[in-house]
């Protein structure tokens, strides 16, 4: 602003010496104008980053990291725990989009209102429930072991890959900026059939496995 200012004065002091400064005084200052209010529209609507304009994406990018999370932890579940670089490598791409969007929101509340609207208020309930879920899938990773066939939680593999798949649906449609009500019924579903299985598990008799420690011996003197 203040150089196209002086350009101007520089333009009009030039012309008054030959004696035409006043007959240019107007369209310049209509020209400085004009192109003022073109500077600061592009600087208020095209230049910035406006970190709202991202949150669906980096919402649907926490969401599919999520995703290959879980599919990794299944893995473990039926092949055995192995600490590997797919494992270790989807561990720490699901904390780091996780770290991702929480510092997008935060930069986001810094931004004028009328950019945030409710998507702020949407984006600190979602990444709440990023937390949430990426807290239950460090505890399934922690606990990751061979499941055999006849134990209980092997009946929940199917349930956890559609579950994956689910998660993989609720990523495309935000990362197109659609709504996810279509993925309510199943959502539901798959809620009804693990409360089913788990109402089955606990109306089973549980089984302790006795072992009898064998007697510590004796040293001989």
């Amino acid at each position: 602003m203040i150089a196209t200012a002086s350009i101007t004065l520089l333009v009009l002091c030039s012309f008054n010496q030959v004696g035409d400064g006043y007959d240019l005084i107007l369209p310049r200052l209509l020209d400085t104008l004009l192109g003022s209010l073109i500077a600061g529209l592009a600087v208020f609507f095209i230049l910035p980053d406006w970190q709202g304009r991202r949150l669906y994406r980096e919402a649907a990018n926490a969401l599919n990291n999520h995703r290959r999370y879980l599919e990794e932890i299944i893995h473990q579940y039926e092949e055995g725990k192995q600490d590997d670089l797919a494992y270790r490598l989807a561990r720490r791409n699901a904390h780091n989009a996780d770290a991702a969007l929480s510092t997008l929101l935060t930069n986001m509340l810094h931004e004028p209102g009328h950019y945030r609207k409710l998507d702020a208020d949407n984006g600190l309930r979602f990444l709440v429930l990023s937390n949430t879920l990426l807290s239950h899938l460090s505890a399934l990773g922690a606990h990751r072991h061979q499941l055999a066939d006849d134990e209980d939680d092997a009946t929940l593999v199917p349930v956890a890959k559609r579950i994956g798949e689910l998660l993989g649906q609720i990523a495309e449609q935000l990362n197109k900026r659609q709504p996810v009500e279509a993925t309510k019924e199943q959502a539901a579903e798959l809620l009804a059939q693990l409360e089913e299985q788990s109402a089955v598990a606990a109306d089973e008799p549980a089984i302790t496995l006795y072992r009898p420690y064998p007697k510590p011996t004796t040293p001989h003197r």
